[in-house]
């Protein structure tokens, strides 16, 4: 198989095969996280088995591109709302990741021997399909064990704008397909700061004070 070399650290539209440039970005490769890509689930909360989908979400590190991403999802608005967008209040789909917006991910990245302030953003993805799953040869994915959190892949997205009576006006991003790239270390799913480093070998066979008696 001849791969093909390309920049992975920018967004861009995807073309056709005639050439032409169609509304799905490739996006630039990130850090899956809550990956469900062979399995649709529901949101907690959610019993309605039709609300079932399919996503990931994707954690940018800082030097990412993703002025495509952004130009899809002003389109997508501007599609949807018209002359009235500069009036129209809207939520975008990037999530600004700081230790007070995101504190369970802050301390697994802490955890895990990231600088947090590397990975300022993310973006959740989802689809009602199940996305094709491919290794970075190009070749279909059948291992589920392939797919873990903090490995790099990419994905492709669409854009589409939104009005619902109670979430009011926005954009997500829809789930097409997703490529495996670099695998790299495991996130950890808790989020102490040690990753569990703090523990050291003890003989459980001694006696010690009971809990009720400080009381």
């Amino acid at each position: 198989v001849r791969r093909k070399f390309m920049n992975l650290n920018s967004a861009y539209r995807i073309k056709d095969k005639a050439g032409e440039e169609t509304a799905d970005v490739m996006t630039p490769k990130a850090k899956l996280l809550y990956p469900n890509l062979f399995e649709a689930t529901l949101m907690k909360g959610e019993k309605d088995p039709e609300r079932a989908r399919y996503g990931t979400t994707l954690l940018f590190h800082k030097s990412a591109d993703l002025k495509a991403i952004q130009d899809a999802v002003l389109a997508a608005a501007t599609d949807k709302f018209g002359a009235k967008l500069k009036e129209t209040k809207w939520k975008k789909p990037f999530i600004k990741v700081t230790e007070d917006d995101q504190p369970k991910i802050w301390r697994r990245l802490v955890s895990a021997g990231i600088d947090p302030n590397d990975f300022p953003v993310m973006i959740r993805l989802a689809s009602k399909l199940a996305p094709s799953v491919r290794a970075p040869n190009g070749q279909k994915v059948e291992d589920e064990d392939q797919v873990y959190e903090g490995r790099w892949a990419r994905a492709s997205i669409r854009a589409f704008a939104y009005t619902h009576a109670t979430g009011g006006n926005g954009v997500s991003l829809g789930l097409g397909n997703v490529q495996l790239l670099d695998n790299d270390d495991p996130l950890p799913r808790g989020g102490g700061g040690m990753g569990g480093d703090e523990f050291e070998a003890v003989d459980t066979g001694g006696e010690g004070g009971n809990a009720s008696e400080l009381f």
